[in-house]
C-alpha cells in the first residue's frame, strides 16, 4: 500500500510542476511588444502670444484667445509649447495670419499618438466668435461668411432645445448669451456688438443632427406597417387569407443606416414577430419586433387621454364618444391614449379623433399627444386605413406630416350668446361641387340664418342653432397659406390649395359666400397615405350646449358624422 501512495505523491507534483509551466508560458504571451499611444503626449500644454497665455479646451481641442486693442492679426507669432519629442504640423517658428480665420494645429507624440488642435485669435473690441459647441462637439466657424456649422451626434439631446457654449473676443457682448437654449431645427442667428456700440459681425448657427437607429417605413405587399418606436415594435395588417410565410418587406431606414434582415429579403412571419437590426453611422443599434397579421379590420375607434368613456371629462368631447359606442355598438371601441399602439389599431377601420377644450388647444384629461403617438397615427392613414378629425383634433393633422400648414384660426375662448344658426356653406363659392358628397346624404340644408327668418341667397348645412355658443374653432384661412397666388376669397384660389393639398373642400363658414377658409375637408390619399381624413374644425360642431337648451339641429350633427364614418369605412 505504502508504494502505491508515494507513486500517487509524485504524480500530482508531476501535474503541479506542469500547470507552473503552463502558467508562466502563457505569462510570457502576454507581453506586448507594441505600445499603446499616450494621447498626453500629444497636446499642446501651452499657446502665448507676448505676455498672454490663451485658453486650452483639451476636450474640444479648440484654443482661443484675446489680443490687445490694435493688434495686427496678420502676422502673428505664437510660443507654443509641446511634451519632449512631440512635433507640430504646421511649424510653430513662424509668423501665422489669423484674420481669416481659425488656424488647425496636428501635434504628433514619439509614440505615434496624434491630435488637432483649431486656434481662434480675437482682437479686444472686434466683434468676433471664436469658438462654439454643444458639449464635446465643436463647430466650424467661417469668419469670412459668418457661418458656424456643428454635428451633433443622435444622442446629444433635442434638437430644439440645445444649449451651446461659446468664447466672444473680449471687449464684445452677444444678443443671445452663451448656456441659453434655442431651437436649432432651424438656423439660429447671433449679433456680436463691439463694446463701442459702432461695429457688429452676425453669424448664422446651423446645426445638423446625427440620425438614431430607426425604421422609418416598413411596407409589405403595398401596405404600409404601423411602427411604435415606444415599444420598438411594427404591425403589418394584411388582407384575409394572405400566405405570411415568405413575404418580402420593403423597409426604409435614413441614409447611411443598415437594416438586417435587409430589405426584400423573404421572412416568415407566420410563426410570429421577427426581429429586424436598424444601426446607424454611430454603430448604435435599435431592435424592432415586426408581427403580421391577416385580418380585416372593420371597427370604430374613438381616442382619448380618458380611461373610459365615461371618464372624459370635457362634455363635447364624452358626448360624441358616448354617441359612437352607442350608434356602432360591438363595432366601437375606445382606446385609451396610454393604449395606443399598433396591436390595439390592428382592427380598426376608421378612427373617430374629436375633442374639445376651453383655454387650450391640448386634449382633456391629461393634455397633448407624444410624437410617438402622433406618429402611430399617421402610420395608421399610411397603412390605408381611414380617420375622421374633427373639433380641436383639426390640429394634428400637419403635426402628422399630411399637410405643412397648421390652422390658421384656432379659438378656445369661453363663448357667445347670439341669435344665428351656424353651420356649414357647402355649397356658394366652392370650388368643387360637393352637395353630392356622401357626407351630406339626408340631411336637409336652409337658407335661413337666424332665429328671426333672416335668410342667405345660398344653403348651407345648419349644425347648431340660437342661444350660447363656445365658439370653437380649429380652421384654415387661405389667407395665411403660403405659396397660393390666387386672389384671397376666390373660387380660383380654393382650387389651388385643393391641387397644393390634395383635398376636396367640403365647406366653409356657413356666412361666408367666397372661398376663403376650409373648415371642412377630405384629404385624398397621396404619397405614402393610403387612406383619407375627412376633417372639420368649425365652431357649428358643437355635441353639447352649454345653456341646457336642446339644439335642434342636433340631428344633423349627428347624420354628417355619422355619414362620414360610414363612408370611410367602406
Amino acid at each position: 500500500m505504502k508504494p502505491k501512495k508515494f507513486f500517487m505523491g509524485i504524480k500530482a507534483i508531476t501535474v503541479l510542476m506542469l500547470s507552473i509551466l503552463m502558467f508562466n508560458s502563457c505569462a510570457s504571451d502576454d507581453n506586448f511588444q507594441d505600445r499603446v499611444p499616450d494621447y498626453t503626449n500629444a497636446i499642446i500644454q501651452s499657446f502665448k502670444v507676448g505676455a498672454k497665455y490663451a485658453e486650452i479646451n483639451h476636450t474640444l481641442g479648440t484654443i482661443t484667445m484675446t489680443l490687445p486693442s490694435g493688434s495686427d492679426l496678420t502676422k502673428v507669432t505664437p510660443e507654443i509649447r509641446l511634451p519632449e519629442g512631440a512635433t507640430i504640423t504646421p511649424d510653430a517658428n513662424g509668423t501665422f495670419d489669423f484674420s481669416k480665420g481659425s488656424i488647425v494645429f496636428e501635434i504628433k507624440s514619439s509614440d505615434g499618438a496624434n491630435r488637432k488642435y483649431t486656434v481662434s485669435l480675437g482682437v479686444y473690441g472686434d466683434p468676433k466668435i471664436l469658438s462654439f459647441s454643444f458639449g464635446d462637439k465643436a463647430g466650424v466657424i467661417d469668419q469670412a461668411t459668418g457661418k458656424i456649422a456643428v454635428q451633433v451626434g443622435s444622442q446629444d439631446g433635442d434638437i430644439t432645445k440645445l444649449a451651446p457654449n461659446f468664447v466672444l473676443s473680449e471687449g464684445n457682448t452677444v444678443d443671445v448669451s452663451s448656456g441659453v437654449a434655442r431651437d436649432f431645427s432651424k438656423p439660429q442667428t447671433y449679433t456680436v456688438l463691439s463694446n463701442n456700440g459702432y461695429t457688429a459681425k452676425q453669424y448664422e448657427v446651423t446645426v445638423t443632427q446625427t440620425a438614431a437607429p430607426v425604421i422609418s417605413a416598413f411596407e409589405i405587399n403595398g401596405i404600409q406597417g404601423i411602427i411604435d418606436n415606444g415599444a420598438n415594435s411594427i404591425l403589418v395588417v394584411l388582407p384575409p387569407g394572405a400566405d405570411l410565410t415568405a413575404l418580402k418587406p420593403t423597409v426604409t431606414a435614413p441614409i447611411g443606416q443598415s437594416v438586417s434582415p435587409s430589405s426584400g429579403s423573404a421572412q416568415d412571419f407566420s410563426k410570429g414577430a421577427v426581429s429586424y437590426v436598424v444601426t446607424n453611422t454611430e454603430n448604435l443599434k435599435k431592435t424592432y419586433a415586426v408581427s403580421v397579421q391577416s385580418i380585416q379590420p372593420t371597427k370604430v375607434a374613438f381616442i382619448g387621454n380618458a380611461a373610459s368613456v365615461n371618464n372624459i371629462s370635457e362634455l363635447d368631447t364624452k358626448k360624441a364618444a358616448q354617441w359612437a359606442a352607442t350608434t356602432y355598438g360591438a363595432d366601437f371601441k375606445y382606446i385609451p391614449l396610454s393604449s395606443l399602439n399598433a396591436a390595439a389599431l390592428a382592427d380598426v377601420k376608421v378612427l373617430f379623433f374629436y375633442y374639445d377644450n376651453t383655454g387650450t388647444t391640448d386634449l382633456p384629461d391629461g393634455g397633448a399627444m407624444s410624437a410617438n403617438q402622433v406618429a402611430i397615427l399617421a402610420d395608421f392613414v399610411k397603412s390605408g386605413r381611414n380617420m375622421f378629425l374633427a373639433g380641436l383634433a383639426n390640429t394634428y393633422l400637419d403635426d402628422m406630416g399630411r399637410i405643412p400648414f397648421n390652422p390658421t384660426t384656432i379659438g378656445t375662448g369661453n363663448g357667445t350668446d347670439n341669435i344665428e344658426y351656424w353651420g356649414l356653406n357647402n355649397t356658394a363659392g366652392k370650388p368643387t361641387n360637393v352637395t353630392g358628397h356622401p357626407a351630406f346624404a339626408g340631411i336637409t340644408s336652409t337658407k335661413i340664418n337666424n332665429a328671426l327668418g333672416d335668410t342667405f341667397a345660398w344653403d348651407f348645412v345648419p349644425f347648431l342653432d340660437n342661444g350660447f355658443k363656445e365658439d370653437h374653432n380649429a380652421v384654415w384661412d387661405l389667407g395665411g397659406i403660403p405659396g397660393l397666388k390666387e386672389q384671397h376669397c376666390s373660387v380660383a384660389r380654393g382650387a389651388e390649395f385643393e391641387k397644393l393639398t390634395s383635398c376636396t373642400i367640403l365647406g366653409d363658414w356657413q356666412f361666408i359666400p367666397d372661398m376663403c377658409v376650409v373648415v371642412a375637408a377630405e384629404w385624398h390619399p397621396v404619397g405614402a397615405w393610403k387612406g383619407k381624413i375627412i376633417s372639420m374644425g368649425g365652431s357649428s360642431y358643437e355635441w353639447q350646449t352649454n345653456d341646457g337648451r336642446t339644439n335642434k339641429f342636433q340631428s344633423n350633427i349627428e347624420k354628417f358624422t355619422k355619414n362620414v364614418i360610414d363612408y370611410l369605412l367602406q
